[in-house]
């Protein structure tokens, strides 16, 4: 088998076949942290993920994005006419845009899979119950605690617009 054929197999296994599963970590935060996290440091994280994704859907963030993958496209297109030239016929330009697509499809379906599947007594809308109890105006305050509530009503309301990192084209 020539070398280029299996260059060719390589990026057919890379981008066509990738297992999102391999696509960074399974889990935004341990199971654990979050199990022993206080109700106070899960609304934290909670905050910190959202803060993320409203950072990949900055101007400047989608800006960086384009740039690299107009930039990775040119060198994809580059290297498609390399392989054509070696009688290697593989769409590299189109593997790298799929690609790209899953991978921020992934981003957004790990977000709604990990809040989906936090456990009943921590979950979301546990923890909205919570800041809503006489337990969390006990311990905090009732400015606290109502700040607190609306916060998480108004994540888990919008969880499906917030949490769709878009990608480039």
């Amino acid at each position: 088998m020539s070398k280029y054929r299996q260059l060719e197999l390589s990026l057919q296994q890379s981008f066509h076949h990738a297992n999102p599963s391999r696509q960074g970590g399974k889990s935004l935060v341990a199971a654990s942290t979050w199990k022993n996290a206080s109700h106070l440091v899960r609304l934290g994280l909670l905050s910190k993920i959202k803060s993320a994704c409203d950072y990949m859907n900055s101007n400047e963030a989608q800006t960086a994005f384009q740039t690299v993958y107009t930039n990775t496209l040119t060198a994809c297109t580059s290297f498609q006419s390399v392989l054509t030239k070696g009688g290697i016929n593989y769409d590299v330009p189109g593997a790298f845009k799929e690609f790209t697509t899953q991978q921020f499809a992934f981003m957004t379906s790990n977000i709604l899979t990990w809040v989906a599947n936090l456990p009943s007594d921590t979950s979301i809308t546990a923890e909205i119950t919570y800041w809503g109890s006489a337990a969390a105006v006990s311990q905090y305050t009732a400015k606290v605690a109502k700040a607190n509530h609306d916060t998480l009503q108004t994540l888990f309301n919008t969880i499906g617009t917030w949490a769709q990192v878009k990608a480039p084209k």
